[in-house]
């Protein structure tokens, strides 16, 4: 019979897979809780609309002024647009948007009209 013999290198790679999948266990059991609450509400508006789906996470994206082309691969690359991007919030729970500060940028205004996909941050100021 031939015995076979795991290095010591082997057995430490065996452990930290083993670690790493406890780390893992954790969050996969909640996001199995989330689907199958299907990311709702439990609280009805006094119109007894059908709840709003309740978002599993909001990611902010940073943008300057004047880089649209940026913005448009992010876009392209893995954000979507139109139809695609509200299928990812409606199915899937995820919410993305870029994060602008108020200006008076017309360009921005416009690409924001086209694509619904801004937060544009408004700051008061007392004086």
């Amino acid at each position: 019979m031939g015995h076979s013999a795991i290095s010591v290198d082997d057995t430490l790679k065996i452990i930290v897979c083993r670690e790493q999948q406890k780390k893992l266990s954790a969050p996969e059991m909640e996001l199995v809780a989330a689907k199958q609450e299907r990311f709702t509400s439990y609280h009805c508006s006094k119109t007894n609309k059908i709840p709003k789906k309740k978002p599993l996470v909001v990611i902010g994206v940073l943008t300057p002024f004047g880089r649209k082309s940026n913005r448009d691969a992010i876009r392209k690359a893995w954000m979507g647009t139109g139809a695609a991007l509200k299928k990812m919030e409606d199915k899937k729970g995820i919410i993305v948007r870029f994060i602008i500060g108020r200006s008076l940028d017309r360009d921005i205004d416009n690409e924001n009209k086209q694509t619904n996909d801004f937060n544009i941050l408004v700051c008061s100021r007392s004086l």
